[in-house]
């Protein structure tokens, strides 16, 4: 039986999606008080041999872009659209939601929910940004966190346990072309974090809108190569609209040391979040005068979550060989209590063990005179995992039934595995010339007890049954310059995606992987220096199973297919001793249909976006800076339905902020930063129900103004 409440999971489907188009996104985080490390994880490791080619992954990773001609089991190195966020580029993010950390890459689509203490939808290349980041592998140093049968959606990301401050780099690859992070929920591409190593003791405290306040302390110590440090990271907020308030607490602590001959690093992460919920409020009485766009639909929908994960890893070797081994334990929470009108309250929990382990090697060599790098590895994450759906009344879950609550009832043990291995194979015959060809194979296996309930027999439903399924996954690809600024790269690849157990198994135990074929072909000019940056990429994709609501219930919509073409452009327009000045901009287009004709629901039809970043050194003094940045970005409509009967408008989204900082004064950081929606607050995000429009309306301004300083 399929439950209302499961129908509506991904009940945030995005109003419009958001597109971030500035890569340098305005930000209120503590900046410069922390200072980067290395470019990413290929370097700390890799530093011994081939300078040259490090120089190239660094430079290409400060600049925001890929190094598609490097061998090197670095995902920065793919032949493919990628995009690299670092730590200097996050500290200048104005970050309201986590799904922020991410705003500033082409084609990339986030949406804030507006639902405190859940996730944001983080998406590209055309699919649902109203799936809690669903179909975007996500990794964190070396271990992939998507919680497999979520009781929200299968595959669901959430980033809000982590510290912006404690990220050393994001890596974005565009579609499922990485070998080892282009498996399991990689259909709009993967998105891979390593964390910092070393953070100096920092404090800083940012306050802002509507009774937003946070507070960051770290504490670091080295002795000679090893090194430990926690940060503490502290917030609290009332919140725009009623009941939207929430108070949370993140740490993290990693120490890194060396290990024989390798590196070790252990990192450990706490969240804790408590959290009121505003819900979804109809747009036609909200334009009608008849409700405000600050009310809440309950007066008692609440939640808490928590996160509690280790993560260790070992690095040996160097850039011709090398050996990366990552363990993980981690146990995690989420309740709620939510009421989608006109239905009555319901009451969530998912409560997860989650266990993974992984080993990747790489070595180079040479055939026949042609230099090649061979890596790969195989990763195995079992979850042990308890659902609980059930009625409620004023924030409390009821236990006991009465055929009206129908829709509201499922009790369910499950037990799943992913084991995975993959290979591939990196050519270059020539400096001109990179050739990659690889695959993967993943393997999963459930056992399940679930219980559920049949109004019309006034009884419960058991079933218990075991089953796996697994599919193998080619990739290819390869990258030419024909002249040194010019890079052509074209790639095919494949993924799967794995049935949920909650709300797909347990109507067809037999359900295979749906899986995806997506080809891709770009050019890049980087002339200058690399200075000036233009990107064109075209793609075409198609997947096996197309998951969507059709009235109340989850329904295959079957074969979809999506095409699409990410242009983006960075120019470094001046740089002088006294003055740096950086513009970009992106625009992004993907028409994603049914194979009836029919419309792949909550996709925006087009994205674009310019910004600016300037840099001015005050002349005089030791170093002080003053900052600015602008970003402005636009969402095209969206449909909401298959059928097209509903859909979003567009709207355009407004970010800024100026920084002081005077480095010689304990790396002193002043700043202010703002948000506007010049247009419709409305479309940001939201979903149709029952002849209606849902929305979660944004604020029309807010703002943010702190200082950090270290000591």
């Amino acid at each position: 039986m399929t439950t209302l409440a499961r129908a509506v999971a991904p009940r945030r489907r995005a109003f419009s999606s958001l597109l971030v188009a500035s890569t340098l996104a305005s930000g209120a985080l503590a900046a410069p008080a922390f200072a980067q490390d290395a470019a990413d994880t290929y370097q700390q490791t890799n530093k011994d041999a081939r300078p040259e080619d490090n120089t190239i992954i660094v430079t290409a990773a400060k600049r925001g872009h890929g190094a598609p001609m490097v061998l090197s089991n670095s995902p920065a190195a793919n032949p493919a659209s990628v995009t690299v966020i670092t730590q200097d580029d996050i500290a200048n993010k104005l970050v309201t939601s986590a799904g922020d950390l991410l705003r500033g890459s082409n084609g990339v689509q986030v949406s804030d929910y507006g639902q405190v203490g859940e996730t944001q939808g983080i998406t590209m290349r055309g699919w649902s940004n109203g799936y809690d980041s669903a179909y975007l592998a996500y990794y964190q140093d070396g271990i992939q966190r998507n919680a497999v049968s979520h009781i929200s959606v299968n595959g669901y990301v959430d980033l809000n346990p982590l510290i912006p401050e404690t990220i050393n780099q994001f890596t974005i690859v565009r579609g499922p072309f990485d070998t080892r992070y282009g498996g399991n929920f990689a259909q709009a591409g993967s998105v891979v974090a390593t964390t910092r190593d070393f953070i100096p003791n920092s404090f800083s405290v940012t306050g802002g809108s509507y009774g937003f306040v946070r507070a960051v302390a770290s504490l670091g110590h080295k002795w000679g190569d090893t090194s430990l440090y926690t940060i503490v990271d502290a917030e609290r907020q009332d919140g725009y609209r009623d009941r939207s308030g929430g108070k949370l607490l993140k740490t993290f602590t990693k120490l890194a040391t060396p290990l024989g001959a390798g590196r070790f690093t252990l990192g450990i992460e706490t969240y804790n979040n408590k959290f009121q919920q505003p819900g979804y409020i109809d747009l036609g009485q909200i334009k009608d005068g008849t409700i405000s766009a600050k009310d809440s639909i309950s007066g008692s929908d609440h939640g808490s979550a928590q996160t509690y994960t280790g993560i260790a890893n070992y690095l040996l070797g160097d850039y011709n060989q090398g050996l990366e081994a990552s363990a993980s334990i981690g146990h995690s929470t989420l309740n709620r209590t939510s009421t989608t009108y006109p239905y009555p309250q319901y009451y969530r929990r998912d409560a997860r063990w989650n266990y993974a382990g992984s080993v990747e090697a790489h070595r180079r060599f040479e055939i026949a005179g042609i230099d090649a790098l061979v890596l790969g590895g195989v990763s195995v994450q079992r979850s042990d995992i308890k659902l609980t759906e059930l009625p409620s009344s004023n924030g409390d879950a009821i236990t006991g039934l009465d055929p009206l609550d129908a829709y509201f009832y499922q009790r369910e043990s499950i037990h799943e595995t992913t084991s995975s291995a993959y290979a591939s194979l990196q050519l270059k015959p020539t400096e001109w010339l990179k050739i990659t060809a690889g695959g993967r194979y993943d393997h999963f296996t459930f056992d399940v007890d679930n219980q559920d309930y049949d109004s019309t027999a006034n009884t419960y439903v058991n079933q218990s049954f075991k089953t796996k399924t697994g599919r193998f996954s080619p990739k290819i690809g390869a990258a030419i310059n024909p002249v040194p600024e010019v890079t052509i790269y074209a790639n095919y690849g494949e993924s799967p995606r794995s049935p949920s157990a909650f709300s797909e198994l347990t109507t067809n135990a037999n359900l295979n992987v749906s899986h995806l074929t997506s080809k891709e072909a770009g050019i890049a000019y980087d002339p200058w220096g690399r200075r000036l940056h233009f990107q064109a990429n075209f793609y075409k994709t198609v997947n096996s199973n197309e998951v969507g609501q059709v009235g109340y219930t989850y329904v295959n919509l079957g074969t979809s297919r999506r095409k699409g073409l990410d242009l983006e452009t960075s120019l470094e327009l001046v740089q002088s001793e006294a003055v740096d000045l950086k513009l970009t901009g992106n625009y992004s287009v993907v028409k994603a249909r049914l194979a009836d004709g029919g419309y792949v629901p909550y996709v925006a039809k087009w994205l674009a976006a310019y910004g600016a970043r300037i840099d001015y050194r005050l002349p005089g003094t030791d170093g002080e800076t003053i900052r600015i940045d602008l970003d402005h970005e636009f969402f095209g409509p969206q449909k909401l339905d298959s059928a097209g009967v509903y859909s979003a408008g567009t709207y355009n989204r407004l970010s800024g902020k100026i920084r002081y900082a005077l480095p010689e004064k304990n790396n002193l950081n002043l700043w202010v930063g703002g948000i506007w929606y010049p247009g419709s607050v409305y479309n940001e995000f939201g979903f149709a129900l029952n002849d209606s429009i849902y929305v979660a309306p944004k604020p029309k301004v807010q703002f943010q103004v702190g200082a950090s300083i270290n000591f």
